[in-house]
């Protein structure tokens, strides 16, 4: 009787007034928290009071009286630029709890969310509009925790027990190199084409490399999991 009306009572709950109960929860959380008082109000109210009281005297404020509210929307803007990039991670790993168990080729679902990454990062750095720009980075953001779901799967499925160890060796030098060498490029980059250009040019290197690794690793691009495809 219970395992006939769990479903029946899933389905009759209103997503809208579960999404408002979830950001309620989450909010009431965060609001016991004192750190997020410290480090999410408290430091940034300290800095913009800092930087505008000490060049409200001159330099950039008397050239331009607008020039703290421009300095606050520049800090508005970065955060709302953070948060789509992070939040859409446990947005789409939470999402995927369904739809990824009927997907057998996860290969194939690797390559194509890190292109997917790289795309929404060439549209980032071509985007005009904020809203544009920060839509963008959360496509990168799910793209990215839709990787990082096969990718696991895969190496449950695939590295024998005596190899995880330094697999994971390997993996973690991947994680703390990448992405130093990658503002390393980012940088010298944008010295020569400029900082627009050097968002997109990354967007595109990943978005070839992509395909060049499709292609040289056809393993990859091929691989079927075999536990999904005993589900199916």
């Amino acid at each position: 009787m219970t395992a006939l009306a769990t479903p029946i009572a899933r389905s009759a709950v209103d997503p809208v007034r579960a999404m408002a109960a979830y950001l309620g929860l989450e909010l009431r959380r965060a609001l016991r928290n004192r750190r997020y008082f410290v480090f999410a109000i408290g430091f940034p109210v300290v800095f913009y009071l800092l930087y505008t009281g000490v060049l409200q005297g001159g330099g950039a404020a008397s050239a331009n009286p607008l020039w703290p509210a421009y300095f606050m929307v520049s800090m508005a803007a970065y955060g709302m630029i953070g948060a789509s990039l992070s939040n859409a991670v446990p947005i789409a790993q939470e999402r995927a709890s369904g739809w990824t168990r009927h997907v057998v080729r996860h290969g194939r679902a690797v390559v194509l969310a890190a292109a997917g990454w790289g795309a929404a990062i060439v549209v980032f750095g071509l985007a005009g509009p904020l809203w544009i720009g920060l839509l963008a980075l959360a496509v990168a953001g799910a793209s990215d925790a839709v990787s990082a779901i096969f990718r696991g799967t895969i190496w449950n499925e695939v590295v024998p027990d005596r190899m995880r160890g330094r697999l994971a060796g390997m993996e973690m030098i991947s994680y703390t190199a990448g992405p130093t060498l990658g503002n390393v490029e980012a940088g010298f980059a944008a010295a020569f084409i400029g900082l627009r250009g050097s968002i997109v040019f990354g967007g595109v290197v990943c978005v070839a490399g992509c395909a060049v690794l499709a292609t040289a690793l056809p393993g990859l691009w091929r691989y079927e999991s075999e536990a999904m495809r005993t589900v199916r």
